[in-house]
């Protein structure tokens, strides 16, 4: 006979590989649930969109910055949802895809698909007109979060310029004003083990919050605030050669500094784009 550990194993990871394969339906009551908690929590959230959201359209959300946890993603990827009655997939790394289930379900229930960063996952999704959310700057952002200022990493991020204008989608850029502050990292490490982290994706990070308790993020005075910038969309001849995906890599990062400086209700706290 297997002892009990060996069942209690077998269990988990028939339960893990259920959870990482099945779809979970989107819940109101939860969802509303969880967002009021954490609009509680930072002090209130405002979502202001310079543009209304036409559900049909083929659209990518860039969101900006990342921070330690990427909470706003999922807050304003779960109100999209709610807006315009399309269920929204979030780009994560195929660890979290695959072997984080809770945050799985928890992001089902808030009407989020999560989808594996894998080029040929996020193609399969494109090709139907899924709306797709992504978290630009990704683990090289997450590791140079700072208490001070917001570091967005973009300088070197182009693919999803290229990704959208081939698939036919527009990009609405999205800043998350606050992301950056209601965590800080515990694990004080030096540039270069950040650097070597960052390259092999792992998330060298121990978010700590309010109280003295990880998980509870930290209440901002006048809360945060999520900024929809207007819809941008380029067709596949403007960023086919190297001279014209700068050109678009440049207007796009105009408008991420445009919407920062425009908006930015902490005034004095400095952004760096690197």
């Amino acid at each position: 006979m297997l002892r009990c550990e060996w069942l209690w194993l077998i269990l988990s990871v028939v339960c893990v590989s259920i959870c990482s394969v099945l779809p979970f339906p989107t819940c109101g009551t939860i969802r509303t649930f969880l967002l009021n908690g954490i609009a509680e929590a930072v002090g209130g959230v405002q979502i202001v969109s310079k543009k209304e959201i036409i559900e049909k359209d083929r659209i990518l959300y860039a969101i900006h910055p990342h921070g330690l946890t990427s909470t706003f993603a999922g807050f304003v990827l779960s109100d999209i949802e709610k807006r315009t009655g399309r269920r929204v997939g979030l780009v994560v790394a195929p660890l979290l895809r695959w072997m984080n289930p809770l945050m799985r379900i928890l992001m089902g229930i808030m009407g989020i698909e999560l989808l594996s960063s894998n080029k040929s996952c996020v193609q399969s999704e494109m090709n139907n007109g899924v709306p797709i959310g992504i978290v630009v700057g990704g683990f090289e952002e997450m590791l140079r979060t700072s208490k001070d200022r917001d570091v967005v990493f973009l300088r070197n991020r182009k693919g999803f310029l290229k990704q959208a204008a081939r698939n036919g989608y527009c990009i609405v850029p999205i800043y998350c004003f606050g992301e950056t502050q209601i965590y800080s990292n515990r694990l004080e490490l030096g540039q270069r083990v950040r650097d070597w982290c960052a390259k092999w994706k792992i998330p060298a990070a121990l978010p700590f919050g309010a109280g003295g308790i990880s998980f509870m993020p930290r209440k901002l005075n006048g809360g945060c605030m999520i900024v929809m910038g207007e819809p941008m969309k380029w067709t596949r001849d403007q960023i086919e050669s190297a001279d014209g995906l700068e050109k678009v890599h440049a207007q796009y990062m105009t408008v991420v500094k445009q919407l920062y400086h425009e908006y930015n209700p902490f005034k004095g706290r400095e952004l760096i784009i690197v």
